[in-house]
């Protein structure tokens, strides 16, 4: 995954990654396997008609919220340029 998206990798730049997430046994937080990964042009060619936001109740209230929170839905349009 590294070496086919290193030229993504670069200083302040916005990436999308899609994966799956679940909990880090070893430092109780979160990880994720990323899956794909874009950078902003290219999330907004691939989801740019819509965008679908998966939370496991359950994770919802082991504070996942206030480790990502959800974002506004007039922030993902303008991320959209919807």
């Amino acid at each position: 995954m590294f070496e086919r998206h290193r030229d993504l990798l670069a200083k302040d730049t916005l990436l999308v990654v899609e994966g799956q997430v679940s909990m880090d046994e070893y430092s109780g937080g979160f990880k994720m396997s990323a899956e794909r990964i874009y950078n902003i042009d290219q999330a907004r060619g691939t989801f740019a008609s819509r965008v679908e936001i998966d939370v496991d109740a359950a994770l919802a209230t082991t504070g996942f919220g206030a480790v990502a929170p959800l974002p506004r839905p007039d922030a993902v349009r303008a991320l959209l340029g919807r």
